[in-house]
Parts: C-alpha cells; sequence; structure tokens
C-alpha cells in the first residue's frame, strides 16, 4: 500500500468514526466533547489489540501513529499484548505527552505559522502531535536508524524545539521503560550517536 491509499484508508476510518460520533450526539441531543471521543477511542483501540494478532492489516506503521500511536509503539516494540492496567497506564501517560508536545510546538520561536494555524481545528492539532511522536520515536528506536525512515513535514518544524527535544525524548525513553523494553531505543539524545 502506498502513501496515497494509506491517507485514504485513514481518512475513510476517521470520516466513519466521526459520523458515528455526530448520529450519537444527534441522539443525546448534546455535545459530546473530546473526552467521550477519547474513551470512544480507548476502547476501539484495546479491541484492536486483543483482538487482532494478525499482523497483515492494511496501512503502514506511520498511518497507524497518526491513529493510534500506542499501538504502533507496542507494534514497534514487537508487543502485541499487555495488561488492561498497563494499557491504561500507557494512555494516561501519552496524554501527558501530548499535552507537552502541544506546548513546545506553540512555543516554538522558529516554527512556521503554518503549523500554529493547525492549532485551531482539534484533530489537525492531534495529528501534528502524533506526527511529532512518531518521528521522535523512530528517531530513537535502534532499527530505524537510516534517515530514509523519518517522516519529514514541508515547512520542517524546528527539530530542536519538536522531535529532537529532550523532553519528547525523555518521554518515549519513560515510555518504553514502562513497557520494559528500554533496551530498543537508544538511551541517550540524538546528538550523542
Amino acid at each position: 500500500m502506498d502513501s496515497a491509499e494509506d491517507i485514504t484508508y485513514f481518512r475513510e476510518r476517521t470520516e466513519d468514526l466521526s459520523e458515528e460520533i455526530t448520529m450519537l450526539a444527534a441522539l443525546l441531543d448534546s455535545d459530546i466533547d473530546e473526552t467521550v471521543f477519547e474513551i470512544i477511542e480507548e476502547q476501539v483501540e484495546w479491541t484492536l489489540l486483543h483482538s487482532s494478532s494478525d499482523q497483515s492489516q492494511r496501512g503502514s506503521l506511520f498511518t497507524l501513529f497518526l491513529y493510534n500511536p500506542l499501538m504502533a509503539f507496542l507494534h514497534t516494540c514487537g508487543l502485541s499484548s499487555m495488561r488492561r492496567g498497563l494499557w491504561d497506564k500507557c494512555q494516561d501517560y501519552l496524554r501527558k505527552v501530548y499535552r507537552d508536545v502541544g506546548q513546545l510546538i506553540t512555543r516554538a520561536r522558529s516554527i512556521d505559522q503554518a503549523f500554529l494555524q493547525f492549532f485551531g481545528d482539534e484533530f489537525l492539532r492531534l495529528l501534528l502531535i502524533r506526527f511529532v511522536f512518531c518521528s521522535a520515536t523512530l528517531r530513537l528506536h535502534k532499527i530505524f536508524r537510516e534517515t530514509r525512515n523519518y517522516p519529514e513535514t514541508y515547512p520542517q518544524l524546528p527539530k530542536e524545539d519538536t522531535i529532537e527535544n529532550p523532553l519528547v525524548q525523555k518521554h518515549i525513553l519513560e515510555l518504553a521503560s514502562m513497557l520494559d523494553v528500554q533496551n530498543l531505543f537508544f538511551n541517550s539524545t540524538i546528538d550523542d550517536y
């Protein structure tokens, strides 16, 4: 599957989920906020993790990082299952990571203004934050050492303020430690190797 097919597949799944949430909101005659969406997303993620050991699913690793960063992280580490309590703990930790990455992006002095416009839209903001998490994870992972493995943006994000930021790297290494897979990642900052 090529990138265009990945994007189409991702958009279709997102549109399907968006339509279902909109219908649910209409049925409830109220607004559904991000918290409800996250609960629905977590349930879908938990079901996918435990019901599908089939590695022939459509889509690329990049698409998986954009859709479900924790599952993508587990996949890069060769993990196919985990305890529910650990899953919840990792999801909570990723919310902290997302908050910190979002703050790094908005505070970056050399960031292109186009990226800041993404922050007006919740969906685009989340995609950008997940992109940073994906890119930083692949850069720290020992298997993905070739630069052709790294996703890029145009215009480029300021790497020192986002992808190569020590706080982001620390978060990734802490997540790896929580999952006991820290041996798969470089323990020092990217500049050291």
